[in-house]
């Protein structure tokens, strides 16, 4: 919660533009893992931005920080949760997001 909230208000006040892009992928980190489809919605858009001003040399790894970002929104999407968290969380799996696990989480 700490993480996220640092990187929302980085982010609403810009000190994310003072950093590299590398380092902004680790700014922007807490959102991915934010069980917020607000939140998700911001990860991919941060990660959108990211891939169209990366030098050429990094656009494919991110790409890949972009489909990442995609995945977890997806997620998100689905079952408003992460499931694989349930457990440690003390939280019920539904059958769906039981289902979801058993096929490897994909």
């Amino acid at each position: 919660e700490q993480a996220l909230s640092l990187a929302l208000s980085g982010m609403q006040s810009g000190a994310d533009a003072a950093l590299d892009a590398v380092e902004r992928i680790f700014f922007y980190m807490p959102l991915q893992h934010a069980e917020s489809r607000e939140v998700q919605e911001e990860s991919v858009a941060a990660c959108r931005r990211l891939l169209s001003e990366a030098p050429q040399e990094l656009q494919e790894s991110f790409a890949e920080v972009l489909d990442y970002a995609e995945r977890h929104r997806s997620i998100i999407e689905r079952f408003g949760r992460f499931p694989h968290r349930n457990r440690l969380l003390g939280r019920a799996s539904t059958p769906a997001e039981e289902a979801w696990l058993s096929e490897g989480a994909r």
